[in-house]
């Protein structure tokens, strides 16, 4: 009989694919369980069909106005446009750049570069909106204005200071970041430690009633700046920025000095690394990865694991792995709870109720060729930021979407007809619109978190739930099974909100690595970790005496 350990994992996301993934590399019998008809972690994804070549000096208009190389000429078979976005920035994803290089994926280095717009009326972004072109490279790229700056010699010179005060507010966020990543600023939030740096500048010496204008300018980059593109990686509403701990963006800041931004290069996309990730748990049988199955309830019996899933079949194992959003694990543990031993009942509960401290906010993303939604073309760039203001007349809560035909049949078609669904504009979301040329197609937009209706030519749009930061480290602790007693666990988490951070694609193979770590007692030593940690340098940069609690 084979001693081998037999597990289910329960969600397709890149969490889960990590984990079953890692669990077969390391000796488990895996079946991997998603009610999702096709893998997860591409589960949006837009088709797109290769342009044809009569077309040529259209299609690639998009991709000129923003200097974009200009699509390539057409090649055989679709080209997947991820949704949401998968790009990543070097210091901060080194276990994902492990695996990717791992499996073999190619990966291309991008500096994107920034736009930052305010929309205060609902109306066509205009020149007169853009306030600020941040040029990529980390912040040591060669500076730009936007176009608005050059339209007098005092306009120039406003925008020349603005610029100026943009460098001096980062070298003191830099500070702020180095200082944090050596756990020498305590457990505060962005808006408290933007409230006390804004004091200190603006009187620098408590007892000398002088007063400089670097207390507002800080205030203005780390509301205007800083904060947009928090929301922007995030997800999150400005309220929610303002009330995350600060060493969590902190940390994303100093981990990315002097890194880049990366996408998979060579035309591959997030379903070539569900595809690659599927492959050894697919090699174990047809049946070991089982879509378009819900799971109805976990129960333990004779010393085993049964799920009972919705085709009525029962899949018998000794371990589960649930990489589902935190509400859907909630439910699932709820049903194994009451049929477990007592101490091993006692971990489940307390994972239950660490996992009652994970919020999410809903994320809408539409993949289009709306051009109303970016700036002036000279202020076009990458990824276009807009912060919209309240308007009198914001309208009742989003539509609801409805599922019907699509150009991308994955995708369900926004309800009522003709109107995507949007945020409105007093909910504090970014607006962040990517310019994406894919080769061989016409470069397209996606949109994430509309503040106003998109039209013109829809391609997908998808209403997701994205994780907020945790309040406490310690509720990680929470969600891992760890606990008295001689018996080993028989429940593991995993997912992005279940690692140290912003809940981001790191956090799902970090927290998978733990996982397979956990349940086997040993190292994953698999995949080579070290080999997403970047140069020399930027290894003694991100240096520190250990690492935040249950990270690496």
């Amino acid at each position: 009989m084979s001693t081998r350990p037999r597990v289910a994992v329960v969600g397709s996301g890149l969490a889960g694919l990590a984990t079953a993934y890692l669990l077969t590399k390391e000796g488990a019998d895996v079946w991997l369980v998603d009610k999702a008809p096709r893998l997860g972690f591409h589960a949006w994804s837009v088709e797109l069909e290769p342009t044809s070549s009569a077309s040529d000096s259209e299609t690639n208009a998009l991709a000129l106005d923003i200097n974009k190389r200009p699509a390539s000429s057409a090649s055989e078979g679709s080209r997947a446009v991820d949704v949401p976005m998968r790009s990543f920035q070097g210091g901060y994803y080194p276990l994902l750049i492990a695996l990717y290089r791992h499996l073999g994926l190619p990966l291309s280095s991008a500096a994107f570069t920034f736009s930052f717009a305010s929309l205060p009326s609902g109306r066509d972004l205009n020149a007169d909106d853009t306030y600020f072109i941040h040029s990529g490279a980390s912040g040591a790229s060669l500076p730009s204005m936007p176009a608005q700056a050059w339209r007098s010699p005092v306009a120039f010179v406003r925008g020349f200071l603005t610029l100026l005060g943009v460098g001096l507010c980062y070298v003191v966020l830099l500070t702020l970041s180095f200082a944090s990543w050596h756990g020498l600023l305590g457990s505060i939030t962005y808006r408290q430690l933007v409230d006390a740096v804004t004091a200190r500048l603006e009187q620098p010496i408590a007892f000398i009633p002088l007063r400089t204008p670097l207390g507002r300018a800080f205030r203005n980059f780390a509301t205007d700046i800083v904060l947009p593109l928090f929301s922007a990686v995030g997800t999150m509403t400005a309220d929610d920025v303002w009330d995350t701990r600060a060493d969590v963006l902190l940390d994303y800041i100093h981990a990315g000095v002097g890194t880049s931004h990366y996408t998979l290069g060579g035309g591959m996309s997030a379903r070539d690394v569900a595809r690659l990730l599927a492959e050894p748990v697919r090699a174990q049988g047809e049946d070991h990865v089982r879509l378009g199955t819900g799971i109805k309830s976990i129960t333990y019996s004779d010393d085993g694991l049964t799920l009972s899933l919705d085709d009525d079949a029962k899949l018998e194992v000794d371990r589960v792995v649930v990489a589902t959003q935190a509400s859907a694990a909630r439910a699932l543990l709820s049903t194994l709870e009451p049929s477990l031993p007592a101490a091993e009942g006692k971990r489940v509960a307390r994972m239950r109720q660490a996992l009652a401290h994970v919020h999410y906010r809903d994320t809408i993303v539409v993949t289009h060729r709306d051009r109303s939604v970016l700036p002036a073309t000279p202020d076009i760039r990458d990824i276009n930021l807009v912060q919209p203001a309240p308007r009198e007349s914001a309208g009742d809560d989003t539509p609801e979407l409805a599922s019907c035909a699509s150009s991308a049949p994955s995708s369900p078609c926004p309800s009522p007809a003709e109107v995507t669904p949007f945020f409105a504009p007093e909910l504090g979301y970014t607006m962040a619109t990517h310019v994406v040329a894919p080769p061989g197609v016409e470069p397209v937009l996606q949109t994430t978190n509309p503040a106003v209706p998109i039209g013109g030519e829809l391609l997908g749009v998808a209403r997701l739930e994205r994780a907020l930061p945790l309040a406490d480290d310690g509720i990680i602790s929470g969600l891992r099974p760890a606990g008295a007693g001689a018996a080993k666990p028989r429940v593991f988490l995993a997912g992005s909100y279940a690692y140290p951070g912003i809940p981001l694609l790191e956090g799902c193979v970090g927290s998978a690595r733990r996982v397979v770590e956990d349940m086997m007692g040993r190292e994953v030593r698999s995949v080579d970790w070290e080999a997403g940690r970047g140069s020399l340098a930027g290894r003694a940069w991100r240096w520190r005496w250990s690492p935040r609690a249950g990270g690496y």
